[in-house]
């Protein structure tokens, strides 16, 4: 595998977030020299990565950031299907769970849409949703507000509304 991105750039390390590769170094680890890609979170200038170029498993958790154009696409694309709900809480905290781990803007805002919308549904029937799916719904906030906000240059606390008004919610 050859490295793939440079010192300098910007981008998505799974469920941390966005960050920099502040630099790329032959390191040794085990007696042996490898290069690691040394990432810096932005959301935690103090957190550092050391991810090996090598890893294949690693860099699956790596991607080249959203563009402002592909994230309007994205919000533009997403509606809520309502065939997806899984009644069995168990079965779909399991299924939240992969979701979250992969890390996939697309399937991330799915799954927040069917959930504020669920949340709607049930506050009509004067309900709540339960407290796992509304520790989902911040956790996906947070991921996407990461990117979103860095990406449009905007504050986190804006990128709700801006997905808001994209879609007339």
């Amino acid at each position: 595998m050859s490295q793939k991105y440079q010192i300098g750039e910007y981008i998505r390390y799974g469920s941390n977030g966005v960050c920099l590769i502040d630099d790329i170094r032959l390191m040794g680890v085990a007696k042996e020299n490898d290069l690691y890609y040394i990432l810096r979170p932005i959301a935690d200038r103090n957190s550092t990565f050391f991810i090996p170029v090598e890893s294949d498993t690693a860099q699956e958790k790596m991607r080249t950031l959203l563009t402002r154009e592909e994230i309007d696409a994205l919000i533009d694309s997403v509606h809520v299907d309502l065939s997806v709900w899984i009644d069995d809480r168990k079965q779909r905290m399991d299924h939240y769970r992969v979701l979250l781990r992969e890390c996939d803007p697309r399937e991330l805002l799915k799954l927040a849409a069917l959930l504020y919308y669920r949340k709607d549904a049930l506050s009509a029937e004067g309900k709540k949703l339960s407290p796992s799916d509304l520790n989902v719904l911040k956790q996906i906030i947070e991921l996407t507000d990461n990117e979103f906000s860095f990406v449009l240059n905007i504050d986190p606390k804006e990128v709700g509304p801006y997905i808001r008004n994209r879609t007339q919610m």
